[in-house]
């Protein structure tokens, strides 16, 4: 494994997710098409993406074939924090995740599009500077006008 993407999916790759009570209604996700034709560009080809999620992991099959559905985005590997985890914090969660990667690749550059600010403290604890929330990625690559950035913190 050379190069990861590891993409969030609540209020990041799903700009639109709805939950009630801990309880996800994957059905009603709407999600980035912007950022889903980047991913899927020749730019990112060689890019393995890691869809990396607190959604917990009974969710995972319907998610998974709502994002075929709808936006048909390669994902390599989806990663959803298991029901046994339920009160790890997502941070921790996706810190171990991203930190077994760099155990067993060391060498590997890492890329995350992420919505947490936790999480972004997290990786940069790993030395993950390649950290940012959608529309920063989107400005970067020149989807998004910086004048068309909203502001999530």
């Amino acid at each position: 494994m050379e190069k990861v993407i590891l993409l969030d999916l609540n209020k990041t790759l799903a700009k639109e997710c709805h939950w009630y009570m801990r309880t996800y209604y994957p059905q009603k996700d709407v999600y980035c098409q912007d950022l889903v034709n980047v991913l899927n560009s020749e730019k990112y080809s060689d890019w393995e993406i890691h869809l990396l999620t607190a959604r917990l992991d009974n969710y995972k099959e319907e998610t998974l074939a709502k994002i075929a559905k709808d936006v048909c985005l390669r994902i390599d590997k989806a990663v959803f924090k298991p029901v046994a985890m339920f009160s790890t914090p997502v941070h921790k969660f996706k810190r171990a995740y991203a930190q077994e990667i760099l155990e067993e690749f060391p060498d590997c550059k890492i890329k995350a599009i992420e919505s947490n600010y936790n999480t972004h403290k997290e990786y940069k604890e790993l030395n993950i500077y390649d950290c940012v929330k959608r529309d920063q990625f989107l400005i970067q690559e020149n989807v998004k006008n910086r004048n068309q950035q909203r502001l999530d913190f």
